[in-house]
């Protein structure tokens, strides 16, 4: 078996992996979490929204844009997504909290940095939401196989879940190395 050849088992023995480890009830339920998070929307600049303008159908967060809906007064709206653990399924929603971004203190725009707050920290959050969701699939840390978690196993089990990881990361350095290396050749 060539390097390339070891590489490439490395990868779809990950997804199997990834697949396999994430097929209980808690872990799908920490993803559909995650996808929900990722879909709250962007704080608006220029529109107020209120409860009649949002919905949530599955894990999206779909708000209704038409003008008699939303008033554009120079106002704009904070979206905050939030998740209750309640039994057996967890309740979503969405808290809308209205701000002046249009503010402007001695000549100076202050609400557009109060925006731009709000915005970058917003997207700050689903970076966070989404790197948690590749993380669901690439380590271990959401594993769970029939009922049993990390935190079921015992040394020797643990250990071989993690070697199996690690294999799989070892396997995918040398197909990186193998590919990107000007000196080791795709041969």
């Amino acid at each position: 078996m060539n390097l390339i050849s070891f590489g490439i088992f490395g990868i779809i023995f990950l997804m199997f992996l990834a697949v396999v480890s994430n097929t209980s009830e808690d872990s799908q339920e920490r993803i559909q979490n995650q996808m929900f998070l990722i879909n709250c929307p962007l704080p608006s600049y220029d529109g107020q929204y209120n409860a009649t303008n949002v919905t949530i159908d599955g894990f999206a967060v779909i708000l209704n844009t038409s003008s008699s809906f939303v008033d554009f007064g120079g106002d704009g709206t904070v979206f905050r997504c939030l998740i209750t653990p309640l039994t057996p399924f967890p309740a979503f929603q969405v808290i809308m909290t209205n701000k002046d971004y249009q503010e402007v203190t001695l000549g100076f725009p202050s609400g557009w940095f109060k925006f731009a707050g709000d915005f970058l920290g917003a997207t700050f959050q689903q970076l966070n939401n989404i790197f948690q969701l590749i993380g669901f699939f690439v380590t271990p840390s959401n594993f769970s196989i029939f009922g049993f978690t990390l935190d079921d196993l015992g040394s020797t089990a643990l250990a071989m879940v993690i070697s199996l990881y690690a294999l799989c990361y070892v396997a995918i350095g040398v197909l990186i190395y193998k590919v990107a290396s000007p000196f080791a050749g795709v041969g």
